[in-house]
């Protein structure tokens, strides 16, 4: 039976953590389930396959991948969107997996995703249109929270008002790239000295307290009094 694989899996963070042995067993579980994502491990034959000395125990660092479904046999509830996308009873090659499905009394209503492109990563199930408006909100805030994150900042609240709506009309883009995170771009804005209140900002010498007595300093032959400031 042909099967995709995520060449992507060498990226991903959870399948880089496990041990060398951990990931050929990954690996090899994947390779061996049903069409369903159904697979009765057998430690033996995989230490035979592999060359490692496998145990059941070995199937723990997968926990939150592979459930258990009686004594013997394991679910990947990931294997199926991954290679299918989404499962219609119209299509004739999904027929062995809703066969297996219902063989081992796993509801199939509850697989019926979203149709995906083949290639979604095994390892880490990713909903790409929520992923997308996820890091569509995160690059965007309210004019309140860029007020709120001025004041975090030293600034004044018109500074988040002003650059809330420099966003807003440049349609949240920075020349031709979008703005990715609005507070990193406040940090830099104020770094560099571009926001209202730090243009007009106009530093100056103090004025001499009132209370503060004059001091006198020759000056040839004459005298003349002088602040602290002066």
């Amino acid at each position: 039976m042909k099967k995709f694989t995520e060449s992507n899996k060498w990226e991903d963070s959870w399948f880089r953590k496990l041990k060398p042995h951990e990931k050929i067993l990954w690996v090899w579980l994947l390779d061996k389930c049903d069409h369903a994502g159904i697979i009765e491990p057998d430690m033996e034959l995989a230490t035979f396959h592999i060359g490692y000395q496998y145990s059941n125990d070995n199937l723990d660092v997968f926990s939150d991948r592979l459930v258990k479904i009686d004594s013997n046999k394991c679910f990947i509830p990931k294997y199926i969107p991954f290679q299918y996308g989404s499962l219609s009873k119209e299509c004739k090659a999904h027929n062995p997996v809703f066969a297996s499905l219902e063989k081992h009394n796993i509801d199939a209503t509850n697989l019926q995703y979203k149709g995906y492109p083949k290639g979604i990563d095994t390892l880490q199930y990713k909903d790409k249109d929520k992923d997308k408006d996820n890091t569509k909100n995160k690059s965007k805030g309210t004019e309140q929270e860029f007020v709120e994150f001025a004041k975090e900042l030293g600034l004044t609240s018109n500074d988040g008002v002003y650059l809330f709506a420099h966003f807003e009309e440049s349609d949240w883009k920075r020349g031709k790239d979008p703005v990715k995170d609005w507070k990193a771009a406040m940090r830099k804005w104020k770094a560099a000295g571009w926001l209202p209140s730090q243009k007009n900002c106009i530093t100056t010498k103090s004025p001499r307290p009132i209370n503060e007595p004059l001091k006198y300093q020759q000056n040839g032959n004459k005298q003349r009094g002088y602040g602290a400031n002066d």
